[in-house]
């Protein structure tokens, strides 16, 4: 019989993960998670189900809303992510201890649940607002599922995996590992038809509804940002260079843990794992990680937040060598961890924090320009706005960035844009052009990225007469302008 003290434990693993993971909450953004918040804040339904993490955006826009509903002043969408990300990130850990405890007793249980949370990935994603401390609780739900095998029924386990499928596509690789387990081909068969009935049946419907009605488009939804053979040039990931892919690879996946590429913490790998492969899991459970390793070979072999789909299982699987039965190994382990945890907090703390300037050019932008007026600015490069940042934190300037506008225009034609302006500029509206457009440079470099001859843009930009320079944050400039086409009535 459980009795209440079982959950100790599992309460001070959440709660001193929660605190440390705290520390870690400022403003650090990467272009995704702007572009995570800025689908729940604003997005339309349909960019509320991305493939890649299709119930990720749903359920923030869930709870945002909700808490937006009782909260007398409402937090941004991405710091509420960011918040909830902190909690789930320490919830991963203290679920990790629990699933292990019951087949590896306390200690070992404890020792995964301290690797796992000492790892670098984790901390990153748990002060960010990405889907990966979801994705990371999701996949130690999969592992407990892993571990269940034999006490629930095939079609139970299929069905749960395929909502932790939902928060992660890559989630489903782990069916090889259930696939082993079950060995028999009835329960392999209810398996997997309990996981086509949740996640294959809404995918099916999502796609239908959103991006079919025809295979073709639901296929090129469900695999495009993957890189696939349908994919447009330039955006593909899969990549067959195998003998620098795995060396990259094997890095990526030591920094995921360490925080770093020094080949030192490979020689910590080669201590470790060898002496958990006759451990006290079932053997099978290596097919997880060892898939993983394989697919992130060929696909996005430097990317780290994807090692935490398969981080919990072996952390799990060093945690049950069996050398652990020794008083010297507990000792170097402790040693070990305490050092891998200060280790990732100094390196963490040390890191730059990306779109810092960009947030304050955007928030003081919007002291500068209201929704009746618009922004035209580079969206490229240390002296601009990045395009994401400037439609999150100043979404109410309306605004477009030269960097943008040539995706939608690639041959450089500039009479959409001038059109908008002029619009702008007839009912009374002001045009803000970020004053080094004018830099010959800046121009160039946007031209020669999107192969247009040089000069297209200053054809066009030259016709942006400025009237005001008004001086912003850190020597950021931008100019007041007027349009003015009277010595080139055809201008582009």
């Amino acid at each position: 019989m459980k009795t209440r003290a079982d959950y100790r434990p599992v309460v001070a693993f959440f709660l001193f993960y929660y605190v440390f993971y705290s520390f870690f909450l400022h403003p650090f953004y990467s272009y995704d998670d702007l572009c995570y918040a800025l689908d729940v804040e604003y997005g339309p339904p349909i960019n509320l189900f991305h493939a890649n993490h299709l119930f990720y955006n749903l359920t923030m826009r869930l709870v945002w809303s909700m808490m937006r509903g009782h909260a007398s002043v409402m937090p941004r969408a991405i710091f509420t992510m960011q918040a909830i990300n902190t909690m789930t990130a320490a919830g991963a850990v203290a679920l990790l201890y629990r699933v292990l405890a019951l087949s590896l007793g306390s200690r070992r249980a404890g020792l995964a649940a301290v690797l796992f949370g000492n790892n670098f990935a984790l901390m990153q994603n748990a002060s960010d607002s990405g889907c990966y401390a979801v994705a990371s609780l999701a996949s130690v739900f999969v592992l407990g599922l892993i571990l269940k095998v034999n006490e629930w029924s095939a079609f139970r386990l299929g069905f749960l995996h395929g909502i932790a499928v939902l928060y992660h596509q890559l989630l489903i690789l782990p069916a090889v590992t259930f696939c082993l387990r079950l060995r028999q081909r009835v329960s392999i068969a209810l398996y997997l038809l309990g996981l086509a009935s949740s996640c294959g049946m809404v995918y099916m419907v999502i796609g239908w509804y959103f991006h079919g009605p025809t295979i073709g488009s639901i296929f090129y939804w469900f695999t495009h940002y993957a890189g696939a053979s349908v994919s447009p040039p330039g955006t593909r990931f899969i990549y067959f260079d195998l003998g620098h892919q795995g060396l990259v690879s094997l890095r990526a996946l030591i920094e995921s843990f360490s925080g770093s590429q020094d080949l030192a913490w490979l020689i910590c790998f080669a201590v470790l794992l060898p002496i958990s492969f006759k451990g006290d899991l079932p053997w099978v459970l290596w097919s997880w990680p060892v898939l993983f390793f394989c697919v992130q070979w060929i696909y996005f072999p430097s990317a780290l937040t994807y090692r935490l789909l398969a981080w919990p299982a072996l952390c799990a699987l060093i945690a049950a060598g069996r050398i652990w039965k020794r008083t010297w190994a507990w000792m170097l382990a402790l040693g070990f961890g305490v050092f891998l945890l200060v280790h990732n907090a100094i390196t963490l703390h040390q890191r730059p924090i990306p779109y810092a300037i960009d947030m304050k050019r955007a928030y003081w932008l919007t002291r500068v320009a209201g929704p009746n007026d618009y922004f035209i600015f580079a969206g490229r490069g240390t002296d601009s706005i990045t395009n994401v940042c400037m439609a999150y934190f100043a979404h109410a300037v309306p605004a477009r960035s030269l960097y943008g506008y040539l995706f939608l225009q690639p041959n450089g034609d500039m009479t959409a844009l001038n059109a908008q302006l002029s619009a702008v500029q007839s009912r009374g509206g002001r045009i803000f052009v970020e004053s080094d457009l004018r830099d010959t440079h800046v121009l160039q470099s946007l031209e020669m990225e999107r192969g247009l001859p040089s000069g297209t843009l200053a054809q066009t930009i030259q016709h942006w007469k400025p009237i005001v320079h008004i001086l912003g944050p850190e020597g950021y400039a931008i100019d007041q302008a007027i349009l003015d086409f009277h010595n080139n009535a055809g201008s582009q």
